[in-house]
C-alpha cells in the first residue's frame, strides 16, 4: 500500500481574508455613520420635551392662575407657582421625565426676562445636557426653539430656554 504524501491546505486564502475585511469595513461604516442619527434623535427628542413641559406649564396656568402667570416667584417650594415636581405631581406629565441623556435634574422655574416676560407670565426650562450638544453655531438645540422662545441658550452643559 502507498501512502499519499500531498499536503492539506491549512489557513485561509487571499479570497477568503478579503471578503472578511470588506464585511467588517462595511459593518464599521454603518455603525459610524449611524452615531449621527442617533444624536439628531436625541437633540429632536430633547426639544419635543421642552414643548410638552410648555404645554404641561400653561395646562397648570389655567388651573391655578388664571392663565395669566406660571407663579409668583422662582421659588421652587412654593405651590403657587409651576415646577416639574407639581407638574408631575397633577399628572400634567409622567412621573418619570428625564432628558434624551437620562438625566432627571430639570428645572422648571417661573420667569421674568424684562418686558417680555412681566410678572412672572414665561417658565424657564433648564436641562443638564453633554458639552457636545453646546457645541456649533447656534447649537441645534438653540436653533430649533428660537421662533418658539423668549430665549434659548447652550452654555457648557446646561440647555436654558425661556417661554411664554
Amino acid at each position: 500500500m502507498a501512502v499519499s504524501s500531498k499536503k492539506v491546505p491549512r489557513g485561509f486564502s487571499l479570497v477568503e481574508l478579503g471578503i472578511v475585511l470588506a464585511v467588517i469595513a462595511i459593518l464599521a461604516v454603518v455603525v459610524i455613520s449611524s452615531a449621527g442619527y442617533f444624536r439628531a434623535a436625541r437633540e429632536r427628542t430633547a426639544v419635543e420635551l421642552v414643548l410638552t413641559i410648555r404645554k404641561a406649564s400653561q395646562q397648570f396656568s389655567l388651573r391655578h392662575r388664571k392663565g395669566l402667570s406660571y407663579g409668583i416667584s422662582v421659588s421652587q417650594n412654593d405651590p403657587a407657582n409651576v415646577t416639574l415636581k407639581g407638574l408631575r405631581a397633577e399628572g400634567f406629565l409622567p412621573t418619570n421625565v428625564t432628558t434624551p441623556w437620562a438625566d432627571p435634574n430639570i428645572i422648571v422655574t417661573p420667569h421674568t426676562a424684562g418686558t417680555t416676560c412681566a410678572e412672572f407670565a414665561c417658565i424657564k426650562i433648564d436641562m443638564p445636557v453633554p458639552a457636545e450638544e453646546c457645541a456649533g453655531s447656534p447649537p441645534y438645540l438653540v436653533a430649533s426653539l428660537q421662533d418658539k422662545a423668549v430665549s434659548a441658550t447652550c452654555n457648557g452643559t446646561t440647555f436654558s430656554v425661556v417661554m411664554r
